[in-house]
């Protein structure tokens, strides 16, 4: 059952991280209408699929409870991931978070999992500076030749290093900026039936963020905030793990969020949440 549960990781691995036209190549043709079709005559699923999708992972307890809202919930060290321009508008000076999720546990596997450190110093009340550090372990996987031959046992693992910059611009409107470094290891020094060496793949990326906050008077409450949040990330370089001219994109993300805080009394809150995320890339 083990080596069922191995296999299937595997599976998992090649679906995750495919090529968008190997796979429209090697399930559909292209019709005379410049549309995929699959064998059958049926249209192709039109899925958009990117190199490392573990960026789009939601590290931390609170936005995976609230079905990964985050854009513009109150600010902590997990806004390195959702919108680094809220960081400058955290109440505590200085703040880490550290986080680990266990993946596909439930399929007897204990060593996949992803883990998340994150943390934000704020400089003055108009700038702060965050960092986040994003590991994912895909377990040990058998690798097989094209005869299902046992070859090598393999651990692949990608991470990445995030830098951000976070500013007021006025009193209601902040702006952050993030660098990233993304490093995927999927099959490293494998090689493939054309004779080709599989690299680990390396890309370089960026987030551009703004946050608006206001307050909204109301009389029945003691205090009412509105905050909405615009952030683009994963804006980078194609990624590739061969030497192929044809490399695959990063998830790319146009991400808009508001959140609605009503305030009770000194002890009682509610907040109202809402994202809406879109992959900014071409369908196949």
């Amino acid at each position: 059952m083990k080596n069922v549960l191995r296999l299937a990781s595997l599976a998992l691995v090649c679906l995750l991280f495919n090529n968008v036209d190997l796979q429209a190549q090697g399930n559909c043709f292209l019709g005379e209408d410049g549309k995929y079709y699959n064998l059958d005559g049926t249209p192709c699923t039109n899925t958009v699929a990117t190199a490392v999708p573990f960026l789009r992972i939601v590290g931390d307890a609170r936005s995976g409870a609230m079905g990964d809202v985050g854009i513009a919930i109150s600010a902590d060290p997990n806004a390195m991931h959702f919108n680094a321009s809220k960081l400058v508008l955290a109440e505590e000076d200085l703040a880490v978070s550290a986080t680990y999720t266990p993946w596909l546990r439930s399929l007897g596997l204990n060593d996949v999992y992803l883990a998340y450190l994150s943390g934000y110093k704020k400089l003055s009340d108009l700038e702060a500076i965050g960092f986040g550090l994003r590991y994912f372990s895909l377990g040990s996987i058998e690798f097989t030749d094209v005869n299902g031959e046992p070859l090598v046992t393999g651990r692949p693992n990608e991470f990445e290093v995030a830098l951000a910059y976070s500013r007021k611009l006025s009193d209601n409107f902040t702006a952050g900026l993030t660098g990233k470094f993304i490093y995927s290891n999927l099959a490293a020094g494998q090689q493939l039936d054309g004779g080709d060496i599989i690299e680990a793949g390396i890309a370089g990326a960026a987030d551009i963020s703004f946050t608006y906050q206001t307050e909204l008077n109301s009389s029945s409450l003691d205090d009412s905030d509105l905050t909405i949040g615009l952030a683009l990330s994963n804006i980078g370089s194609k990624i590739t793990y061969t030497r192929n001219v044809d490399r695959d994109f990063l998830p790319a993300n146009f991400g808009l969020g508001a959140a609605w805080t009503l305030g009770f009394d000194e002890f009682n809150t509610l907040t109202i949440a809402a994202d809406v995320n879109k992959l900014m890339l071409h369908t196949p």
